[in-house]
């Protein structure tokens, strides 16, 4: 079937040509639609697109809209990722893999090596089961505080000053210990 110019290979062809036609004509139809003007029985001016049975409804000549093109956006380019001639290596010294961080112990010290000296506006930031943990830091001893118990792995993130990533020590496995409550057990 030919239609002004458009072939339809199928009656769904078809079908969901006339949906689109319809949805424009009704969607055309709703930008032009009447505004009326209504008092209702408390004295109050109502403007509706709908004026119902009341017939001291008038219709509202309503002014072409204004409009505005869009002012350009300028978008903001992407940081360059800046070539570093610096290549960093960081070893976690201290806690050992497999360490066991008692009840009683709630701050985790941490002891890194990087090698070389961390240069200014570069940072590390720990990881703490791949997730940021704590602030960032600007030397090789911090000390970790309020870590939930159960195992968790620990890494040592080198970024510059970007957020670019620069070095990353290998993961250290820790277990670390807290009391747990004892609940009565339900009847």
């Amino acid at each position: 079937m030919t239609f002004t110019g458009i072939t339809f290979d199928t009656d769904s062809d078809m079908k969901i040509t006339y949906a689109v036609l319809l949805c424009f004509t009704l969607f055309g139809l709703a930008a032009h639609a009447e505004i009326y003007k209504t008092v209702d029985e408390h004295g109050n001016t109502v403007y509706t697109d709908n004026p119902g049975h009341n017939d001291k409804a008038e219709p509202v000549d309503l002014p072409e809209l204004n409009t505005q093109p869009p002012v350009p956006v300028k978008l903001r380019p992407e940081p360059k990722e800046e070539p570093s001639s610096l290549q960093y290596e960081v070893y976690i010294n201290s806690p050992q893999p497999g360490t066991q961080v008692p009840m009683g112990q709630y701050e985790i010290p941490v002891s890194l090596s990087v090698t070389p000296e961390l240069q200014d506006g570069d940072y590390i930031q720990i990881l703490l089961n791949g997730q940021p943990f704590g602030q960032n830091f600007y030397t090789t001893s911090m000390v970790l505080r309020d870590v939930y118990r159960g195992e968790h792995q620990l890494q040592a993130v080198i970024l510059n000053g970007s957020g670019i990533e620069l070095a990353r020590s290998d993961s250290v496995t820790i277990y670390v210990q807290r009391p747990s409550v004892q609940r009565k057990s339900p009847r």
